[in-house]
């Protein structure tokens, strides 16, 4: 049992932020009866990412947060579950998992931040711009354990480059997340521990400021 749950202990916030993109999946699909068109349902009309009802509907803001949770069909939702188990199960246990819920809500937020102020009318869902921010974050944790950042640039590269070919790619998400992420490995790359402990509350903290401006330009 207790090599079962080993992975979980790890780098639980992770398994949890997984678990839950697949529940709210689930009660979708089956609300529209259909896994490959799952956006039009009630679970999903409350969590799009769409600038009308970010500004015009009570606690429409939480969409911010809210879109990162619920995925276009199966391949949307497993592709982007595979990238965070894998990235996160190895970020997680090194940052700490208070810290890289801090980090992951501070990118999510941002990428949402960037869909309102570039393309508030396109409706967005997906977890992607958190995780561009969490493959920014990889780089910085093997330069901190000294070793090779190749591969990591490369699954970038891969990401941009799938961003501007794909079909239904919010690339206004991604530059978001990449953003933040990008700032927060320059972060991680101090060695001084106040600094360190502080700063994923100021990523939090610069997110939530960006995405008010975001909100308050609707």
């Amino acid at each position: 049992m207790s090599s079962i749950l080993t992975p979980f202990a790890k780098a639980p916030i992770t398994h949890i932020i997984i678990g839950l993109c697949i529940v709210v999946w689930c009660g979708a699909a089956i609300q529209s009866g259909s896994i490959t068109e799952v956006l039009n349902n009630p679970i999903a009309d409350s969590l799009v990412l769409w600038g009308p009802a970010v500004y015009h509907q009570p606690l429409g803001f939480l969409r911010g947060i809210g879109a990162l949770f619920i995925h276009l069909d199966i391949s949307h939702l497993m592709m982007n579950m595979a990238m965070l188990y894998l990235i996160g199960a190895y970020v997680e246990p090194y940052l700490g998992s208070m810290n890289f819920a801090l980090i992951y809500g501070a990118g999510g937020l941002c990428s949402s931040a960037a869909v309102l102020f570039l393309q508030p009318l396109h409706p967005t869902v997906g977890a992607s711009g958190a995780i561009y921010t969490l493959m920014a974050v990889l780089v910085a944790v093997n330069w901190r354990r000294g070793l090779n950042t190749t591969g990591v640039w490369v699954l970038i590269f891969i990401n941009v480059a799938l961003s501007f070919l794909l079909p239904n790619i919010s690339l206004a998400g991604h530059a978001g997340g990449l953003a933040l992420g990008i700032l927060a490995a320059l972060g991680l790359t101090s060695t001084h521990r106040t600094w360190l402990s502080l700063f994923p509350w100021l990523l939090v903290a610069l997110s939530a400021v960006i995405f008010y401006l975001a909100v308050w330009t609707l």
